[in-house]
């Protein structure tokens, strides 16, 4: 959809081009020869069709390199979103057993020992719904694409 919607402003620029190119003929000398403007609407003819060209084999290098980066990256993403605290009711409740050790990493505490897990992104207690959208939407655009 948003090829053709990019494919349907670039008619309408050159349409609009062709129009203002051929008022500007019509308003110049008329001792201009026919053939000069047919010569000229054939050659700006021949200017869309190279630039619709064009435009088809950038739109494939866009996805080209698009599909390259999001191998690059991974295509499976793993994020981590650890809920906000609840209200500690006594001392127990008040141990942390979940650390955020830096944006991508949490550490676990347990008895028989600690675990250390690694994901694309970790969202603290007090990540709000628009920090993990800001990190999910690129994700949900290029899928939607």
């Amino acid at each position: 959809a948003r090829l053709e919607a990019q494919r349907e402003l670039v008619r309408q620029a050159e349409s609009l081009q062709l129009r203002r190119q051929q008022r500007l003929l019509e308003n110049s000398s008329s001792s201009t020869p026919a053939f000069s403007v047919e010569e000229q609407i054939l050659a700006l003819q021949q200017e869309i069709e190279r630039l619709e060209s064009k435009c088809g084999q950038e739109q494939l290098l866009r996805r080209k390199y698009q599909n390259k980066f999001k191998e690059a990256k991974g295509v499976l993403r793993v994020f981590c979103r650890v809920r906000p605290r609840l209200e500690a009711k006594d001392a127990l409740d008040e141990l942390e057993v979940l650390h955020r050790v830096d944006p991508v990493t949490v550490r676990v505490e347990q008895a028989k020992g600690d675990s250390t897990w690694h994901f694309d992104a970790v969202f603290h207690g007090e990540s709000t719904q628009e920090d993990v959208f800001v990190e999910c939407s690129s994700l949900v655009r290029s899928a939607a694409e």
